[in-house]
């Protein structure tokens, strides 16, 4: 019922539909999108477990490629992964939390749910705006940043710094190898 148009991706509906309560949301995002796609790669493993037939996971398994490929193409700037599709004021800010799916996924032991060279390249972005250009880097990671460098003013959430969100994103970053960074994130928080 979430996938409006039949690519196997999952849709937003403009409203805060999603954790980020006060930030709404509109057609694909990076945040619930990823979230989707690692889901869709646990089920599948689900499936193995459990005896599911060849048909089941046949069938997700065509899903995630094809839900995935709309991730990438609805979603990747070059640098990061766009908050949403929507081509809205905000739908290009650039969201800490982007990578929530591909973290999950990695957590539980799952494939990739994004290239590994484009996964790197979004979380350094997210270091480089999210973390560093907030106090210097000594606070965290900020939910949203505007690509023009400044905080994302549109809601209250998308301006806040969440210990949890800074904690997953610096493990996240020490998933993908960017050990310095992750740990630049966590000690922001921390202190």
């Amino acid at each position: 019922q979430f996938d409006r148009d039949g690519d196997g991706m999952i849709e937003n509906d403009g409203f805060p539909d999603q954790t980020y309560d006060a930030w709404d949301v509109s057609g694909v995002s990076a945040y619930c999108g990823g979230l989707w796609l690692a889901a869709t790669l646990a089920m599948i493993e689900i499936l193995k477990i459990s005896g599911g037939t060849r048909q089941e996971i046949e069938a997700l398994e065509t899903q995630f490629e094809t839900a995935k490929k709309v991730y990438e193409v609805k979603l990747w700037t070059g640098d990061y992964y766009l908050y949403d599709s929507s081509g809205r004021g905000h739908s290009d800010s650039i969201m800490a939390d982007q990578l929530a799916g591909q973290w999950y996924s990695r957590a539980c032991g799952l494939p990739s749910i994004v290239e590994e060279l484009r996964g790197r390249r979004a979380l350094r972005t997210v270091f480089k705006e999210n973390v560093l250009k907030h106090n210097r880097g000594m606070s965290g990671a900020v939910n949203g940043m505007r690509p023009n460098g400044g905080i994302d003013r549109t809601s209250l959430q998308s301006s806040e710094i969440w210990t949890g969100t800074t904690y997953a994103v610096a493990a996240a970053m020490i998933q993908e190898g960017l050990i310095s960074e992750g740990f630049h994130t966590a000690y922001g928080i921390y202190k």
